[in-house]
This record gives C-alpha cells, sequence and structure tokens, in this order.
C-alpha cells in the first residue's frame, strides 16, 4: 500500500483505487503517519516562493570575491592566466554565503506558511475556499470557508482521522485544527464525516447546536431555517446546546431548531406516528397528546426516547414515562 501513497497524494490515483487508498489510510496508522510526511514534504515545497533578497546582498558578495582576488593575485608569481580559477579561498567565502541565504530563505518560508490547515478536494463542480476556485486541491486555513453551488462537492481530510464529504449548496468553515481539537463550522448545507478517533477530538459546530464524535460515521444537514439534522450510521454523536447534552446512537436521529434548542433522539425505523409525535412534543408544543402517541407507539428499542423524554417532563407525566419503560422491559 505504502506504493500507492505518492500518487494518491499527487492526485494520480483513480476513483476507485483513490477511494481504496483513504479507507485504508481509516484503519492503519502506520500508512497514515507516512501519508502525512508525503504531505507535509509536498506542501513544503509547494510554499516556496520568490522572496527578494536583502538589499545590496549580492554586492557585498562580488566586493569579498574581489577583495579575495585581488590579494592573491598580489601574493603570486605572475598574473592568473585568462580562463583561469577564482582564488579557492574567494569561492569559498561565496558559496557560504549563498549556501546560509538560501537556506534562511527556506526556513522562513516554511515557518511562516499557516500552520494550521485542512486540505480539501474537489469531488465535482468548483468548490470555492474564501472565493477561490478549485477544481483539483487546494488547503483550508483556520478562519477560512469552504463553499459548494449547487453542483458541486467537496472533501475535507481532517488530519490524520477521517474525512468529511461537503454536499452540495453547503457552507462550511475551519474554527480550530490541532492536535487536541479539531472543529468545523456548517453554516448550511450537509456533510457526511467518517471519523476514527477518541471521543471529542472532532466537533461541528451548526447555528443551533454542535456535533460531538466519538467515532463514527453521521451526516449533518443544516437547513436554510438553521434546523440541524444530526443522522448516525455507525458508532455515536452526542448533539450540544446550552447545557443540553443529547447522545444519539448508531440508527438513530436528533434534531436541533433556532430559539428552542435540542430535541430528543429517536430511531429512524420507528413508526411514522412515533416520529411525527416526538416532532410535536419537541418543537410544536404537543404537550400531552403527542406524549400519549409517543407512549402508545413506542417499542422496547424505543427505550433510548423513552429515557430522553423523561428528563423533560413533569413529575406525572414521568411516571407515566416509568411505567411504560417497565412495560417494555418484560
Amino acid at each position: 500500500m505504502t506504493d500507492a501513497l505518492l500518487p494518491y497524494v499527487d492526485g494520480e490515483l483513480g476513483a476507485t483505487q483513490a477511494s481504496r487508498v483513504a479507507e485504508h489510510l481509516l484503519a492503519c496508522r502506520a500508512c497514515r503517519e507516512e501519508c502525512d510526511r508525503i504531505r507535509f514534504a509536498a506542501r513544503a515545497a509547494g510554499a516556496l516562493k520568490a522572496v527578494a533578497a536583502p538589499y545590496g546582498v549580492f554586492e557585498n558578495i562580488e566586493a569579498t570575491i574581489d577583495k579575495e582576488s585581488s590579494t592573491s593575485a598580489g601574493a603570486t608569481a605572475g598574473p592568473v592566466e585568462s580562463g583561469g580559477r577564482w582564488p579557492n579561498a574567494a569561492v569559498w567565502v561565496a558559496v557560504a554565503v549563498l549556501d546560509l541565504l538560501i537556506f534562511g530563505l527556506i526556513a522562513w518560508t516554511v515557518v511562516s506558511a499557516p500552520p494550521s490547515a485542512l486540505e480539501v478536494t474537489a469531488l465535482e463542480g468548483s468548490p470555492k475556499v474564501q472565493q477561490r476556485g478549485n477544481t483539483g486541491r487546494d488547503m483550508l486555513a483556520v478562519g477560512e470557508w469552504l463553499e459548494t453551488d449547487a453542483s458541486s462537492r467537496a472533501r475535507i481530510r481532517v488530519a490524520d482521522i477521517g474525512q468529511v464529504e461537503i454536499g452540495p449548496g453547503s457552507r462550511v468553515g475551519l474554527v480550530t485544527t490541532g492536535p487536541d481539537e479539531h472543529r468545523l463550522s456548517l453554516e448550511r448545507g450537509s456533510m457526511r464525516a467518517v471519523v476514527v478517533a477518541p471521543p471529542r477530538l472532532f466537533l461541528v459546530d451548526t447555528p443551533t447546536a454542535t456535533a460531538v464524535d466519538y467515532g463514527c460515521v453521521y451526516t449533518l444537514v443544516v437547513s436554510d431555517d438553521a434546523r440541524s439534522t444530526l443522522r448516525v450510521a455507525t458508532g455515536r454523536v452526542a448533539l450540544e446546546r446550552d447545557g443540553r447534552d443529547v447522545m444519539v446512537p448508531e440508527g438513530a436521529m436528533c434534531e436541533a431548531r433556532k430559539g428552542i434548542g435540542v430535541g430528543t433522539p429517536v430511531y429512524e425505523d420507528a413508526s411514522e406516528a412515533l416520529l411525527e409525535a416526538v416532532r410535536r412534543f419537541d418543537f410544536e408544543g404537543g404537550g400531552a397528546t403527542a406524549l400519549s402517541t409517543i407512549l402508545a407507539e413506542a417499542r422496547p428499542r424505543d427505550a433510548l426516547t423513552l429515557e430522553a423524554i423523561a428528563l423533560r417532563v413533569n413529575e406525572a407525566e414521568r411516571r407515566q414515562v416509568r411505567s411504560r419503560l417497565e412495560q417494555l422491559k418484560r
């Protein structure tokens, strides 16, 4: 697999082979580390740019060479023959000065390059980073925004822990990236995250909540009215806002809405009547009527939803929920 890393970084692999390499990197730490080394070298080389030399540096080098040449010529028995070589001392002085200058410029350029950025790859169309059109690869730095129009998609590589596919019509920014936290901000649109990392290392802010990854695959959609919808395919994701922390497991979903906050987690294979009742209970003032439908429609698997609701109702309603939970356990 290591033989494929360089062409993978350079974007020379076909879609099928590149996908295989990406999946392998998620599972193989050694290959991820090797890939990171290749990417760093490529970025460092790409960051080099022409920088004007300090004023007068080349004139000073020439003056030093001329001085050393005159001194050496005066000390010899005869003149330097036409086509002869510069005296060794002068040559070494010039070479040493130039080497130091070049090394200093390279070191300054690499060190001064933005240290915090994630790689962006265009999947379709021409997604833009800070309004830069991109049909290949780009870097998303802290504070910058990636935007996709109706006909474009992009992929963000999140360091060595995974990747995020950004859907059409989306705007996503990089809040921070580092060894302790990688945080994106999804202002609108959709994303699909595939992350293999310790809990709470990868987070995504939305206008209504923050999705906190616990090592999983999930989708997150922010609609035009700022409604956030989280769906977890594998693993677990917490949805947090204003002190409310809801854990959403594999196969479940949860919404958060502006002015209301985080709702109730519910399995997507629940009955339509239960799903609708949860929406009314959370966001439409469904109250006792919605709660009655939830209790009647709940299966043993829906204990997840009932336990979350029990924390949000009055004492009398909580007793109803607890009673239904006991029935479902039998």
